[in-house]
C-alpha cells in the first residue's frame, strides 16, 4: 500500500462500518490527521465526541465486542450519530 491507498482504505472501512470501538476510532484518527491521542487524553477525547451539544459518536447500548482478552473487559460499540 502507498500512503494514499492506505488512508483510502481507512476512509472505506470507516465510512462502510456500522458499528466499532472507540480503539477503532482512534486508530483512525491518529492515521489520518497525524495527531496522537495518548492513553491520558483518551477520556477527553470520549466526551468530546459523545458528549457535547451536537456528538459525533453514539454509544451502542447494550453492545459489545470482546477482544479476546481475560484481562480486560468487552468493549462499548459506538456508531456515528443518526441526524434526522
Amino acid at each position: 500500500f502507498t500512503e494514499v491507498g492506505v488512508a483510502l482504505d481507512y476512509s472505506v472501512n470507516w465510512q462502510t462500518r456500522e458499528k466499532f470501538t472507540l480503539s477503532n476510532y482512534i486508530d483512525v484518527y491518529q492515521y489520518l490527521t497525524r495527531h496522537s491521542v495518548s492513553a491520558a487524553n483518551i477520556p477527553s477525547f470520549r466526551r468530546q465526541l459523545t458528549a457535547t451539544k451536537e456528538p459525533l459518536l453514539e454509544v451502542c447500548e447494550g453492545e459489545w465486542e470482546d477482544l479476546g482478552g481475560r484481562a480486560h473487559a468487552p468493549a462499548k460499540l459506538y456508531r456515528r450519530r443518526r441526524t434526522e
